[in-house]
């Protein structure tokens, strides 16, 4: 036997490129086991040897994207691939560091040419197509996800991806068919069957849609998407006791991004001489609408605190049973005992469909000292009879669901035709550059006296009827009890419900819904036909 200290070292008789070609299997071997500090040790010795080995600095590569370095990653890729090539699976890797540093342009290049030396990577083909999808390329994310498709019929991801893209864009036939065929590629993932929820419900198959969000929440209870989309359909439904309750998920999602008020929340119980804060959340639309609860809280007792947003406030200054108004992020330490979200108070309340009557509207009011516009004033009682009509076609177009919600300005030019109408816009925000666009000289634009809703309250007094879209124009119509026509796309909000022609929220509003999605040309007749009949009293 020969002396330990004098044992040659086994790998010093072998061919150099042998001996690292060793060292890399014993390094991967590493990795792939999960031993991560053994793997970068021998990448490290065989780089001492040969700096430019490709399987080697693959490894550091691998090491410093885990570490959140997706720079060092991509420069360590790029120096494997000046001694490896046109390597397919180096490039592909290359990818996913230069999109982990931000640099989407580059990483997309990179995988073009991990396809072109091999064209059926699937890995690869999902990760371009995405990419595609996320920088706004649609069609070429559909081809890609297509492609992909082909060579692996069942590839979950793909058909998911694939299918969410394709609801988006408002392919939901298309969008169930891949949500489906994802469901069956993986049986157990709540999340595909949440989304096929979804675009069941805007296939309007309400009681379907239930059924599989039912299925969603029973798959995975902490999924706080699946909780809040079976909120949204048991509302739909009118079942709002249970639709509430669940509708408090909405703050447990990815999307929820407003912090808890300082101090204790009401959940429930006595508020005796206690100060509670209303939180404001949503809309403005969505306060107009939750502060009809207002009264409840007085009478139970509370000292109300409630925070707006501030083109509310003088508006909000009518409100019964209100202490202190807030403008929206000015709430402090202290100065209140306890706080609830605004659209927490139904089920704090308990509140179901009957309670909706309750109180009946109007529940605001103008304040005093409003302007009354001009060109309202033109109009006077000395001249003929004429229907003054306020028309309203979008909302805030940064709201995820507006495309589907709003219409266009010339959805409604027809109902300012006519010698006995007189038609106003009622539209801020950049839809309103429509009226310049349009340059119809049968609208008048009210916009520069709608300083806040107070100013838009005073001028919905002085009309006799409000047309609008889904926007915080028809709540507040409704909160003033003004007669107002609210047109609904088919796949509309739960708030108003399905099929009829009125909701209990607020008892002035006429519903008119789209059969068809995106064609708005049958609604506006039916408010025409209105207008000649005059047979807009819906209960």
């Amino acid at each position: 036997m020969s002396d330990e200290n004098n044992a040659q070292d086994p790998t010093a008789a072998l061919d150099p490129i042998v001996a690292l070609d060793s060292i890399a299997d014993r390094a991967e071997a590493a990795w792939s086991q999960g031993d991560r500090a053994r793997a970068e040790q021998l990448a490290r010795m065989g780089l001492s040897v040969d700096g430019d080995h490709p399987r080697l600095l693959a490894i550091l590569a691998a090491k410093a994207e885990e570490r959140g370095n997706s720079a060092e990653a991509a420069m360590l890729f790029r120096q494997a691939l000046a001694r490896a090539g046109k390597d397919p699976q180096l490039l592909h890797n290359l990818g996913v560091a230069l999109k982990g540093a931000g640099l989407r342009e580059a990483a997309g290049a990179a995988w073009a040419a991990a396809l072109a030396a091999e064209p059926g990577r699937i890995e690869t083909l999902f990760n371009l197509a995405r990419l595609k999808d996320d920088g706004g390329r649609w069609e070429e994310a559909v081809a890609l996800h297509n492609r992909l498709l082909t060579l692996a019929p069942d590839h979950g991801p793909a058909l998911y991806t694939l299918g969410n893209l394709k609801a988006r864009h408002g392919a939901m036939a298309e969008a169930e068919a891949l949500l489906r065929r994802a469901w069956i590629a993986d049986p157990t993932n709540a999340r595909v069957a949440t989304n096929l929820g979804v675009v069941l419900r805007r296939l309007d198959r309400v009681e379907e849609a239930l059924e599989v969000q039912d299925r969603a929440v029973t798959l995975d209870p902490t999924l706080a998407d699946a909780q809040w989309n079976r909120a949204n359909l048991l509302l739909t439904l009118d079942r709002y006791e249970e639709g509430f309750a669940a509708y408090e998920w909405r703050r447990r999602r990815e999307a929820w991004h407003l912090p808890d008020p300082p101090g204790p929340e009401w959940t429930g119980g006595g508020l005796e001489g206690k100060r509670l804060l209303v939180a404001a959340e949503q809309g403005a639309g969505d306060m107009i609408q939750a502060v009809r609860w207002m009264p409840r809280l007085t009478a139970m007792g509370a000292r109300v605190i409630l925070e707006v947003h501030p083109p509310l406030l003088s508006l909000f200054s009518t409100l019964e049973g209100v202490e202190r108004l807030l403008p929206f992020g000015a709430v402090e330490e202290g100065g209140h005992d306890l706080w609830v979200r605004a659209f927490s108070l139904p089920h704090r309340l308990g509140i179901g469909y009957a309670g909706l009557r309750q109180p009946a509207p109007p529940y605001l009011s103008v304040p005093e000292g409003a302007v009354v516009p001009p060109p309202l004033e033109e109009i006077t009682a000395g001249t003929s009879p004429v229907l003054k009509i306020g028309l309203c076609w979008s909302g805030n177009p940064d709201f995820a669901d507006n495309g589907t919600r709003a219409c266009d300005l010339l959805d409604l030019l027809p109902l300012a035709e006519g010698a006995r109408v007189r038609a106003f816009s009622l539209q801020k925000g950049p839809p309103a550059q429509r009226l310049a666009e349009v340059a119809s000289p049968l609208i008048r634009d009210l916009a520069p006296w709608m300083a806040d809703y107070a100013a838009t309250a005073s001028i919905m007094e002085r009309l006799d009827l409000v047309v609008t879209t889904d926007t915080s124009v028809a709540h507040l119509a409704g909160a003033l009890n003004r007669p107002c026509v609210l047109l609904l796309a088919a796949h509309c909000d739960w708030r108003w419900g399905r099929g009829r022609d009125y909701t209990p929220w607020y008892p002035s509003l006429r519903l008119v819904r789209q059969s068809t999605l995106g064609e708005w040309r049958a609604c506006v007749e039916k408010v025409k036909d209105f207008l000649a009949t005059g047979s807009l009293c819906s209960e």
